[in-house]
């Protein structure tokens, strides 16, 4: 049974972590560790005491006459600020309880309805990855109240990162992303991770122009090693839109133009790769394709697609690789048994693929020393 001790923990107001706001966008409220509530009483965000079981933080509610309700209990994070406003636009405004790491500095908001008896609206128990911030706050609108996600982004760490703001609301218990802002200036760090959030978004169009224009615009000024990885992403941006005679160009300017660079080697391997499967177009698009599908958090259609392909087209110059690929979109799945066995049968039927030392990583991973469990047997129910 966990123990509970109410203790007010002084802190002062969090200054936001970006600086001062947009304009246009004012703070509904301050941070604050108490939020009184009139005609309910007081609610108190509690961080972690050393009297408390497991280091959980708690979300109270002290009632008019002191008795103290505890409406939330949070294992590995601490509750650090209370934030109030309608995020539904039902005119009854709602708790939002920002939650902190304990790992670090990343912020979950926990959004309470008032009107419910508290009841956790966000995030549901179905809830894979909840919102992620370094900073959480309500902004305001003209008609409506939004919770505002903010992250500094710097993929490419030439500058000041880019400042991105997203932008939510409730929908019944669902959040809805409603828009995002970027913080504006001209350095072209900035230029470099908007380019870079497009490829990591699956947006190789927009990416590609991104980079290019970043070269076109800033190439004077750039760092070598900038002006390397600007290429190589427009190259990779290129591979997944299935342009591989322009990705393979590009690919070799970073090779013969940027001998000592860190990317140097990966566009090296990329190029050979390109260069050496180029004839068989089909096998490649489908392997650019369940790669990407992959790497977007879409496994089972990435699996759908490898399956379908794989049943009757087992032996191709790209066999491993899809074979791999397979296995990788089943871990991901946590379809752990049909993995060790998609990668014990990779090891059989390609035993001198270049890709047995990542296998045996992935192995060792799901279950140990591969090695040692080769011969263990593995039930699965896979279905091609």
């Amino acid at each position: 049974m966990l123990q509970f001790l109410v203790f007010l923990f002084s802190l002062g107001a969090l200054a936001p972590l970006f600086g001062s706001e947009p304009p246009g966008i004012p703070h509904l409220g301050a941070h604050s560790q108490r939020l009184e509530l009139e005609g309910i009483g007081t609610l108190l965000a509690c961080p972690p005491s050393d009297e408390t079981e497991g280091k959980s933080s708690q979300l109270l509610l002290e009632k008019p006459g002191g008795m103290v309700e505890v409406i939330y209990t949070l294992e590995g994070m601490s509750f650090i600020s209370l934030l109030r406003g309608d995020l539904d636009g039902d005119q009854v405004p709602e708790i939002v309880a920002v939650a902190r790491s304990s790992t670090g500095p990343d912020l979950v908001p926990y959004i309470f309805s008032e009107k419910q008896g508290f009841t956790c609206l966000y995030p549901g128990e179905d809830e894979d990855t909840p919102l992620i911030g370094e900073e959480i706050l309500l902004v305001a609108g003209k008609d409506v109240t939004s919770l505002c996600v903010r992250n500094k982004l710097d993929f490419h760490q030439y500058g000041p990162p880019l400042i991105q703001s997203e932008f939510y609301r409730l929908s019944g218990k669902r959040i809805q992303k409603t828009g995002e802002s970027f913080a504006e200036g001209s350095h072209f760090n900035l230029q470099l991770n908007r380019a870079a959030l497009f490829f990591q978004r699956g947006q190789y169009l927009e990416a590609q122009k991104g980079y290019q224009s970043v070269l076109e615009k800033y190439g004077a000024v750039l760092p070598r090693e900038a002006t390397a990885e600007a290429l190589f992403y427009q190259a990779e941006s290129r591979k997944f839109l299935k342009d591989f005679k322009t990705a393979e160009t590009l690919y070799q300017k970073v090779v013969s133009g940027f001998p000592d660079s860190k990317i140097t080697d990966a566009a090296r391997k990329e190029h050979a790769f390109l260069s050496g499967n180029s004839s068989g177009s089909a096998e490649l698009s489908l392997y650019i394709d369940a790669g990407r599908l992959n790497d977007l958090g879409q496994s089972e259609k990435s699996l759908e697609l490898l399956n379908r392909y794989l049943l009757t087209n087992a032996t191709g110059p790209l066999a491993d690789r899809l074979f791999f690929l397979k296995g990788e979109a089943l871990s991901s799945l946590d379809r752990t048994d049909e993995a060790i066995s998609v990668f014990r049968d990779f090891k059989r039927k390609f035993s001198n693929s270049p890709l047995i030392e990542d296998v045996n990583m992935h192995l060792e991973e799901l279950i140990g020393n591969p090695e040692e469990s080769e011969n263990e047997p593995t039930h699965t129910g896979e279905k091609e």
